[in-house]
């Protein structure tokens, strides 16, 4: 996620540009996942730009959607450690053939994931594939702000969460389901 070749234009995403997008007022790059890399697709994130820093008088973070083109699935991992973290406004899947995946439930990697930047941003996550989306165990959540974050799920698809949920820093995670099933470890 971190190779400026591996988008158009060339460019590493920043989870800090202070421009609104126009459609839902959020701040942050889209990264875009539109089908044309073939086959399942396995990215992994290694730290860089995209965790961004801290003290922003906006919301910011990127999001990353999966469009209706994008019909192999998606992983995202961190090989090896922790990455450097993604500083995140919200993953959305368009389906109905998209499938995410967070993590890779593997003993020796954390995918570090930020929730925003200011108390109370809320965390989006959008499934309307038939596959549900997949929160594995080796993702590691972090609240930005060292505030409060609601994490949203919502879609007319089903999530699987193998994560337990709780913030690695001080603040809390707030957990809000509005898809049609969720099932979480036991």
């Amino acid at each position: 996620m971190n190779q400026a070749t591996n988008y158009s234009p060339n460019a590493v995403p920043t989870p800090m540009t202070p421009t609104a997008d126009p459609i839902d007022g959020s701040f942050g790059d889209l990264i875009l996942f539109d089908g044309q890399a073939p086959g399942p697709l396995m990215v992994t994130e290694s730290g860089g730009n995209l965790a961004g820093f801290g003290g922003q008088a906006y919301p910011a973070g990127v999001r990353v959607r999966l469009t209706l083109n994008q019909v192999s699935p998606l992983t995202i991992i961190s090989p090896g450690g922790t990455s450097g973290g993604i500083r995140m406004n919200w993953f959305t899947v368009d389906g109905p053939n998209g499938s995410l995946s967070l993590g890779r439930d593997h003993p020796t990697d954390v995918l570090d994931i930020l929730g925003g930047e200011q108390n109370g941003q809320i965390a989006g996550f959008t499934n309307n594939s038939v596959t549900p989306g997949v929160i594995n165990p080796d993702v590691r959540f972090r609240m930005g702000g060292a505030g409060f974050h609601p994490h949203i799920f919502a879609g007319t698809g089903n999530w699987t969460v193998r994560n337990h949920m709780r913030s690695a820093n001080s603040s809390a995670i707030g957990v809000q389901v509005d898809a049609p099933t969720w099932s979480e470890p036991v």
